[in-house]
């Protein structure tokens, strides 16, 4: 904080102005892609941390970055944490992502079974997941609304009604989600 005192008029009246900085606090927040696949893995990491940020620092595979958005490539298989801290004059924060980056010799190949295939509406259809490779998490893309992410149940069943024409499904395995 600076401050100064001054008599501008020379009537005896001393005016004091003082500087307040404010900060906003930091908050760690990173994102990363890809999640999983074969080595050698290169994985971009992206800050998205929040607040008045003068520095970061990242721990991974025992490597450390100072760059904003680093990129890393994983030589070997295994799971990796990824930590992010931030700091500033609004204080610093960590984000540690334990077992977050996945490296495996197996290739992830998405695929699924669907019973039954077609039946007059409403149709409720039990899909079976058949994907091969290292999977943590699924995405239902089920082409007529949202899409859906499932990281716990691998075979969803789900209800069509009103439905006007076939509908193509697909799925995509934890390594291609966006």
């Amino acid at each position: 904080m600076a401050s100064s005192h001054v008599d501008s008029n020379g009537d005896g009246t001393i005016t004091s102005t003082h500087v307040i900085s404010i900060y906003i606090p930091v908050q760690a927040s990173c994102s990363t892609a890809p999640l999983a696949g074969q080595p050698p893995l290169t994985v971009v990491f992206t800050d998205t941390s929040t607040g008045s940020i003068a520095t970061q620092s990242w721990g991974f595979d025992g490597i450390t970055s100072t760059a904003q958005h680093p990129t890393h490539t994983y030589a070997c298989t295994g799971t990796f944490s990824v930590s992010l801290t931030v700091s500033g004059p609004g204080g610093s924060d960590t984000e540690v992502k334990t077992d977050y980056v996945r490296v495996s010799d197996k290739p992830i190949i998405a695929n699924f079974t669907a019973h039954p295939a077609s039946g007059p509406a409403p149709l409720t259809v039990q899909f079976t997941d058949a994907s091969a490779g290292d999977v943590s998490a699924w995405q239902w893309d089920y082409g007529i609304g949202p899409v859906v992410k499932f990281t716990i149940t691998t075979n969803p069943r789900e209800p069509f009604s009103n439905l006007s024409a076939p509908n193509q499904l697909s799925r995509k395995p934890q390594s291609q989600l966006t």
